[in-house]
């Protein structure tokens, strides 16, 4: 079985509240150790950052249910690759927020002080969810 690490980025349809990011915290962490599914959801104000291991065809399948979830826009797929190990194989679903971050931070991983991971490289936006996952290492389980 190939495993492969999809990372995307997306837009809120609509105003996200702190119950629906548990709520999407609560989904993924129940339902993805079964599908042998890990990674990291990265929150930003306004889009999402993330990265999932696993499987392809268990990846595709969330993927394609991402897609078609009416509370993203702007779905953009920033790598989709086949890998040797996990990066992220400690978390069914690691939770990180941009909203405490200081602009040196976003800095060391984008061309601007303003956290856009549609501007982001692939190795960018891997770089960054693996280096905040290194320095939030108390907090990625926490919820929102």
């Amino acid at each position: 079985m190939n495993l492969v690490r999809l990372i995307y980025t997306s837009r809120f349809a609509k105003q996200i509240t702190t119950r629906d990011l548990q709520a999407i915290l609560e989904s993924s962490r129940s339902k993805n150790p079964n599908l042998c599914i890990t990674g990291v959801l990265c929150y930003s104000p306004g889009c999402f950052l993330q990265a999932m291991e696993g499987p392809r065809k268990h990846v595709n399948e969330l993927y394609r249910k991402i897609i078609n979830d009416d509370r993203n826009l702007d779905v953009v797929l920033l790598d989709y690759s086949e890998v040797e190990e996990r990066r992220f194989s400690d978390w069914s679903m690691a939770y990180i927020s941009t909203e405490m971050l200081p602009a040196k931070e976003i800095l060391r991983f984008s061309s601007s002080r303003d956290f856009n991971p549609f501007e982001m490289s692939a190795g960018q936006a891997l770089g960054f969810l693996t280096y905040m996952l290194e320095t939030q290492s108390s907090r990625p389980n926490e919820m929102p």
